[in-house]
């Protein structure tokens, strides 16, 4: 860290962030002069900033139509007898699943949204998030060398990134209503019940993220080393006790999803306006306002949803526990997480309801998805 504090402020480098250290300048203002003599160059960057975007914008478009005139006469080129043979500039491998050609319509839905999650999703995306990852490994054994072995260490961000993924995963992954609202004459039109298609649309994104969550805790129970804790102020526990709590988190990790994108699907099929829908990613101060507010109502739906199976699930746990040791706590999360899939199958059937009755998602909810 000093290495890299130091060649920061190394002349070339302080020529090259000079720009920057003037756009953040107003933020470390002390005093109203220092603010209004530290703004006016800020401001100025930001002037030629956007002049800069606009004139790159208008190149870009230029740019767009040369490059869709030159590929149509490269096209008219190949054209022999009639028949047009298309350019190879570059082929990409389409994400297949293999699928019975008879079964029931739930399956049949997840292998369909399995497929869009699968095309949709870039693979410089993975990528980028694998280095993220591994770097963020590095660095922290690199700066706590010491603290803790470099499997308690992986052991630790795994179980981080499985509770990352419970409260934000059900924002992340959007293959259901979500995705599929945009095609809602499409989904009307098939055979099956509206609480059947909530339910299998629930289901697909589930099993991508509860597959994530379990191969994460799967890794976190293999690697953690014996005789250390998983953390500062907890206790050493003994594999028994390891594979009590890998049991309660497998049970506990996919009921929370559920009701997590529950919210998320009743909020896409009831308000698509306040949804974004399809592969759109708004932009903007109004998205960011929205998707703040959206988040919040959220957490209230879900703490609302999760409070009785909470308490119920959670007192009985407690007292098991106490006097059975962490084994006992399984019996108290498998009655709680019965609770939760009874709310589950109650609202996907007044969902299911709403939805055969949904003719479309309104020019609002059409507008929010193309903006």
């Amino acid at each position: 860290m000093d290495a890299a504090v130091t060649a920061l402020h190394a002349p070339a480098v302080r020529a090259v962030l000079y720009p920057f250290r003037l756009i953040l300048a107003p933020l470390f203002a002390t005093t109203s002069h220092d603010w209004l003599r530290a703004a006016w160059p800020a401001f100025a960057i930001v002037v030629v900033h956007g002049v800069w975007v606009l004139r790159t914008d208008t190149a870009f478009e230029e740019a767009a139509a040369e490059n869709a005139a030159r590929r149509a006469r490269a096209m008219a080129a190949r054209t022999h007898g009639g028949r047009v043979t298309p350019a190879r500039i570059g082929t990409r491998r389409r994400f297949r699943l293999p699928l019975a050609p008879q079964g029931g319509p739930v399956p049949a839905f997840i292998w369909k949204n399995t497929l869009a999650l699968g095309r949709t999703i870039a693979t410089r995306t993975l990528i980028a998030m694998a280095i993220v990852l591994a770097t963020v490994v590095f660095l922290a054994r690199a700066l706590a060398p010491d603290e803790h072995t470099a499997a308690g260490l992986v052991t630790r961000m795994a179980l981080a990134l499985c509770a990352l993924l419970v409260v934000t995963g059900p924002m992340w992954v959007r293959n259901d209503l979500r995705l599929d609202l945009m095609q809602l004459e499409v989904l009307r039109s098939y055979p099956v019940r509206g609480a059947t298609v909530v339910r299998a649309e629930l289901g697909a994104s589930l099993v991508i993220l509860g597959g994530l969550q379990l191969v994460l805790v799967l890794l976190a129970y293999a690697i953690v080393p014996a005789g250390e804790s998983l953390g500062m102020k907890l206790p050493v526990l003994s594999l028994s006790d390891r594979t009590a709590l890998l049991l309660v988190t497998v049970v506990v990790l996919p009921v929370a999803s559920a009701l997590g994108l529950l919210v998320q699907n009743a909020g896409a099929l009831l308000f698509p306006a306040w949804m974004r829908l399809g592969l759109s990613r708004p932009g903007g101060i109004e998205a960011i306002g929205q998707s703040i507010l959206t988040m919040f109502g959220s957490v209230v739906a879900l703490g609302l949803l999760g409070s009785v199976p909470a308490v119920i699930g959670g007192v009985l746990a407690v007292l098991a526990v106490s006097r059975f040791g962490l084994w006992g706590a399984l019996p108290g999360v498998v009655v709680g997480a019965l609770l939760v899939v009874v709310e589950l199958w109650w609202i996907t059937a007044w969902l299911g309801r709403i939805f055969e009755r949904t003719e479309s998602v309104g020019e609002a909810g059409a507008d929010a998805a193309r903006y």
